[in-house]
């Protein structure tokens, strides 16, 4: 089932305030009605087929995917534009040995600091399969930073400090609209505390 939600920039109020009003759903003309949504906010779709994901969304032709839209009233003719031209990244992670890494987690955020807020459709973390392999989907086109961590604090994946530190330290690369990259990384440990 086709979701939209109006998050605030911080990623936290806009979703206990749309708990208010109940979650709104996609209606089979595709249109969708949000109430009770004020201040700034940024627009997501969630509940889409495996194999398509948001390649934008727009306000009187401008994108506003990652702009927070201040909402002062009712607004009209927000679109969401869905894609079935679905980008992945594949790798494998090597250990100090340069034995295949069973246990890590591997970020991945724009190389575009603009894009390091917490509601990023830009960043998106991955870990391995039983045989030591990530897959990362869904990433909008661009240029990306991957870094495979011993461990990370979550919070971190969204830190602009943490991701400037890390940025230093990941592999660069390039992500066209359907492409599949397949990188081959170095577990990175960082000292704790």
């Amino acid at each position: 089932m086709l979701r939209v939600s109006g998050y605030s920039p911080s990623g936290t109020l806009g979703v206990i305030r749309l708990r208010n009003f109940g979650a709104p759903t996609v209606r089979d003309d595709w249109s969708v009605e949000l109430k009770g949504l004020e201040g700034q906010r940024v627009f997501r779709l969630t509940g889409l087929p495996a194999d398509w994901m948001l390649k934008g969304v727009y306000l009187d032709g401008r994108e506003i995917s990652d702009t927070p839209l201040d909402i002062r009233e009712d607004i009209q003719g927000v679109q969401f534009v869905v894609t079935n031209l679905i980008t992945r990244v594949l790798g494998t992670v090597a250990d100090a040995r340069g034995q295949t890494a069973r246990e890590y987690t591997v970020l991945i955020f724009a190389d575009d600091s603009t894009h390091w807020t917490p509601l990023s459709r830009f960043r998106t973390i991955a870990r391995p399969d039983q045989n030591g392999e990530f897959k990362a989907e869904k990433l909008p086109p661009g240029n990306y930073l991957a870094i495979a961590l011993e461990y990370l604090d979550e919070s971190d994946a969204s830190d602009p400090e943490f991701l400037g530190r890390m940025g230093d330290l990941a592999t660069r690369f390039s992500l066209g609209e359907a492409e599949t990259k397949t990188l081959a990384l170095k577990l990175t440990v960082i000292e704790q505390g």
